[in-house]
């Protein structure tokens, strides 16, 4: 038992978990991290392994598999127009300060309409009508709608903009998926990406000016920049330390927050997914008061502004584009539209465009053929193939590509995390996988957890202690979740899913105590009055599986009589 301890054990029966060998094993042989980390993609593009080397070094012997890397490339002429004519030798790919011997090379050349005098030659290859070839790696466009900073009127015709895109502008072998931000720490995934174009459709379709969340105001024409609210996106175990500036800022801060949060989930779980990933993030952009921008720079807020920085390094890292469409309101006329951009979201939009390798394409109404401009800047490009070996430490390699053609510009992601273990992931990677598989029941940087049930019940008026959790599970209804190492956290969410109470301990769910009844786990929380949700986590430290007990509880306002 550590810390707070709230488990309660009856002897029981069950198995001892899956045999913890199986994790070791992990470190020898490359599984598929895409199916680990975000299991919606089904790929044929994942990285490819093969046959393991054998090393022996201090009489221990220690088995290496190769897998491909894949980099995804761009070059452009000085005037910007795609360059379709290189090879394989004309690229020079360097790894972690090392030049790399590039194994694979593929050419994509679509069919260019760039605007330009000068006509562009695009080499073509007709592929055969039986055994046309799998590409090595796909291209994956996903529609992230903001449902919270955005205006009503352009979030109709960002909707309609991304509807006629289905029917006409997608090349058919782009994967489409459909995501939303409602204000909460998690990304909702209305469609998992795939080429099954109808469905997309209806997700879309489905997301209706109902749906809009007004949690925060998208402009502060009267927020004066001496206000100061501080506190670390870091802190996930935090009680409610929200109590300064105004209601106004207070209510944007909390919620741009939770939008880092969810889009750190979104890059975690990218990182292991092969393919250019482009993100159309349909938004009004994060008010620069919100994250400690321009004039707001020295308020105290420039801790979410350092996790904003941390979040733009991260989607490049995953090989993530955002492209980002302003849906303010056409408020040409009015005093909001003539402020600078610099006290406006646009130029926070501008940034997780321009830092992600992706571009802001401007106001929803003058660019309504946004998504075409996007396919052309995306579609011509160049896969480029090397054998690495993969040891599991979870490493950060950077990338460096160049050309031997001069006046060259070459676009390409920057570096990338090789994979690891749940078990080595840092203490903020874990933190985010909680949150995520907590709050969603789709989690994009986890497996989809198992399900059990929680009692919850109000056991004071207030606080402290009045919510106690209680659970009774049988070990073998865990499945691999079970294990020596397992842990059990509950925790009180609130509205805008801000952790108000959380409660941990550790237990070996392979101990014979647990042979003949199932594991009882209590514990008391703390919360003042409100509507909570409230979740209690069995998560396995060797492997991140993970069990979810889900509930709500209403705490009334005290009697004053």
């Amino acid at each position: 038992m550590k810390q707070k301890s709230f488990i309660s054990l009856y002897s029981g029966a069950g198995p001892a978990g899956k045999d913890i060998k199986r994790i070791r094993r992990l470190a020898v042989i490359i599984m598929p991290i895409t199916m680990l980390l975000f299991g919606f993609f089904q790929s044929s593009a994942v990285s490819h392994e093969t046959p393991g080397q054998e090393h022996v070094k201090d009489n221990v012997q220690h088995q290496v598999s190769v897998i491909r890397k894949l980099i995804y490339v761009i070059v452009t002429d000085d005037k910007g127009r795609p360059v379709t004519d290189l090879n394989k030798d004309d690229f020079i790919l360097i790894d972690n300060g090392k030049e790399m011997i590039i194994t694979e090379f593929e050419n994509h050349t679509l069919s260019l309409s760039v605007e330009s005098q000068e006509p562009v030659a695009v080499p073509v290859e007709k592929p055969s009508a039986v055994n046309t070839p799998v590409p090595l790696m796909n291209r994956v466009f996903l529609y992230l709608f903001d449902l919270v900073f955005t205006d009503q009127g352009g979030f109709r015709l960002a909707r309609e903009a991304a509807l006629r895109s289905m029917e006409k502008e997608l090349e058919p072998d782009v994967l489409v998926g459909v995501l939303t931000f409602s204000g909460s720490r998690v990304l909702n995934v209305l469609h998992q990406p795939d080429r099954n174009r109808e469905a997309a459709r209806r997700a879309i379709e489905s997301i209706g000016a109902a749906n809009l969340m007004p949690l925060a105001p998208n402009r502060l024409p009267q927020t004066d920049p001496q206000i100061r609210i501080s506190r670390s996106i870091d802190d996930v175990y935090s009680r409610d330390i929200f109590n300064q500036g105004s209601s106004d800022l207070l209510a944007g801060r909390i919620v741009a927050e939770n939008f880092i949060w969810a889009m750190e989930s979104f890059a975690q779980a990218m990182r292991y997914v092969q393919g250019r990933k482009v993100v159309i993030l349909y938004s009004t952009g994060l008010h620069p008061a919100y994250i400690g921008r321009g004039r707001y720079y020295n308020s105290g807020n420039t801790d979410l502004g350092r996790a904003y920085d941390e979040l733009c390094r991260r989607l490049a890292d995953a090989n993530v584009s955002v492209f980002s469409v302003n849906t303010e309101e056409n408020t040409y006329f009015l005093d909001s539209a003539r402020k600078p951009e610099t006290e406006r979201g646009i130029s926070v939009l501008r940034e997780i465009a321009s830092r992600t390798g992706g571009q802001f394409t401007g106001d929803i109404y003058a660019a309504p053929d946004h998504i075409e401009k996007i396919e052309i800047l995306t579609g011509a490009y160049y896969v480029l193939g090397y054998p690495i070996e993969e040891s599991w430490k979870g490493e950060y390699h950077k990338i460096k590509v160049k050309v031997r053609k001069p006046e060259c510009k070459v676009l390409f992601q920057p570096g990338y995390f090789s994979d690891k273990p749940f078990a080595a992931f840092s203490e903020l990677e874990k933190k985010i996988h909680l949150v995520d598989i907590a709050l969603t029941t789709r989690p994009l940087s986890a497996e989809e957890p198992m399900r059990f049930t929680v009692q919850v019940a109000l056991q004071a008026p207030s606080p402290p202690k009045n919510i106690r959790f209680v659970a009774r599970v049988p070990v073998k209804e865990l499945g691999e979740v079970a294990g020596s190492r397992v842990e059990a956290v509950s925790l009180i969410f609130d509205e805008l899913d801000r952790i108000v109470d959380t409660s941990r301990a550790e237990l070996d769910l392979t101990s014979p105590e647990y042979r003949r009844q199932p594991v009882s786990i209590r514990s008391e929380l703390s919360a003042k009055a409100g509507t909570y949700k409230c979740r209690l986590v069995l998560r396995n430290m060797d492997t991140g599986r993970a069990a979810v007990a889900a509930a709500l509880i209403t705490v009334p306002e005290p009697d004053r009589k």
